[in-house]
């Protein structure tokens, strides 16, 4: 007889890392329009043009502010880090009302 997992069924590898990702991104979503800030773009990931997402959305949105890095390539993350990163930083620093290198 086959005991049954504990914790939760099993998934296959793939099928768990689409639904782990799905979950992120929509956490990640909900989060960037409950903050009504902006949401990292560029213009050279044409997987879904950025007139048609990005823009469309930031126009919708209200209070949005849309960031584009242009020319950045998708992984932006990584070969961008350092605008990517000051960017990140200055994001939180309004959202908390900090200001440079002054602690809340």
């Amino acid at each position: 007889m086959v005991r049954p997992r504990a914790f939760a069924p099993y998934a296959e590898p793939l099928t768990f890392v689409a639904v782990r990702n799905a979950g992120a991104a929509v956490v990640l979503v909900l989060a960037a329009l409950a903050l009504r800030r902006p949401w990292p773009r560029t213009r050279g990931d044409q997987i879904v043009p950025i007139g048609a997402s990005a823009m469309m959305s930031s126009k919708i949105i209200k209070n949005a502010t849309l960031k584009v890095f242009k020319g950045a390539p998708h992984g932006m993350c990584t070969t961008l880090k350092d605008e990517v990163n000051a960017e990140l930083l200055a994001f939180f620093r309004q959202a908390s009302g900090r200001t440079e290198g002054k602690a809340a």
